[in-house]
């Protein structure tokens, strides 16, 4: 028998006051209970990552099925406040909390700030959306296309990687977590085309003909080094057939 409002002693874990002034309010209440078990399984250890089985997730949380922990799990991974490392069958999936995850002051804009975003939104739909996003799409400019950094460079990244991982940028810690993306992707040497070519080559990856859904940012970010490199494999070895074809001729 425990008493749980009874000040602590030696039982307890330490847990920021934004956890319950701001997080709450952002997930669903059974991802709130995802959340609050993983934080007592790793930081109420110590720990900064533990593998946790559905079954633990059940009992800690109370929830009987195994969907309503699945969406609850997709939803804290799309939000960016967990990250998951796959478990092979018949482990199971490792999950810590991504410290990066930042929450946003909401700060009510005057007139004038109103209007200004209106602007800049009206001017990002007109010029970006509907006047880039198709050149995106159709061409895939390789890691050594990329120039150095540009406002334009910048805008288009955001748009990428906005439709790739159809985040909504009107929520302050998705346009947040969306831009400082960029920033690294761009750093990096990765280009927006890049980007949209990992955008195709997840609607033909197993998880998305499973789930439909797009990758979380945080998949985007461990995986995109995977499609850029099929990419410059494949020119080579086209490089390669054009050598050999002028040797032959």
């Amino acid at each position: 028998m425990s008493k749980p409002f009874k000040r602590p002693e030696d039982n307890f874990t330490l847990v920021h006051n934004s956890l319950f002034d701001d997080v709450m309010k952002e997930v669903s209440p059974n991802a709130y209970k995802i959340l609050l078990t993983i934080f007592r399984k790793t930081r109420g250890w110590n720990k900064t990552h533990d593998a946790i089985s559905y079954s633990q997730l059940r009992e800690g949380t109370g929830i009987a099925s195994n969907t309503t922990i699945q969406k609850g799990i997709n939803e804290l991974e799309q939000k960016g406040m967990i990250r998951i490392f796959k478990g092979g069958n018949p482990q199971p999936d490792t999950y810590s909390l991504d410290e990066n995850y930042t929450v946003t002051e909401t700060v009510k804009p005057t007139v004038t700030e109103t209007v200004k975003v209106a602007v800049t939104e009206t001017v990002k739909t007109k010029d970006i959306v509907k006047d880039t996003i198709k050149d995106l799409k159709d061409s895939q400019p390789k890691v050594e296309d990329v120039s150095s950094s540009s406002p334009s460079d910048h805008a288009l990244m955001v748009e990428a990687l906005r439709v790739v991982s159809g985040m909504d940028m009107k929520i302050k810690t998705n346009a947040g977590r969306i831009v400082r993306a960029s920033k690294d992707l761009r750093k990096a040497g990765y280009s927006p085309g890049d980007v949209m070519a990992f955008g195709e080559k997840w609607r033909r990856d197993w998880r998305y003909q499973r789930d439909k859904k797009p990758p979380a940012l945080t998949v985007l970010l461990a995986e995109i080094s995977k499609v850029v490199k099929e990419d410059i494999v494949a020119k080579r070895l086209d490089d390669a057939r054009r050598e050999i074809e002028k040797a032959n001729g």
